[in-house]
């Protein structure tokens, strides 16, 4: 069963990057249009997403363009 997450603050916080961002693909994962406009992160929080999704954005944390197209 692929329950609904409500998208949090510390879900977002998890799948920042070390270096303190996102990238294109989580983003566009929570519905946020590139580039992210000032305050998407209030606009999201309290969205419900899949539970594939979510794991899906945290295993994203980090990955850079030329990972994700290959």
């Amino acid at each position: 069963m692929n329950a609904p997450v409500t998208i949090t603050d510390e879900l977002i916080r998890s799948g920042q990057s070390d270096a303190g961002g996102w990238n294109r693909a989580q983003l566009d994962l929570l519905g946020v249009a590139w580039p992210p406009a000032h305050g998407w992160k209030i606009k999201i929080i309290g969205k419900p997403i899949s539970a594939d999704t979510a794991a899906k954005f945290l295993a994203l944390r980090g990955v850079i363009k030329k990972s994700i197209a290959a």
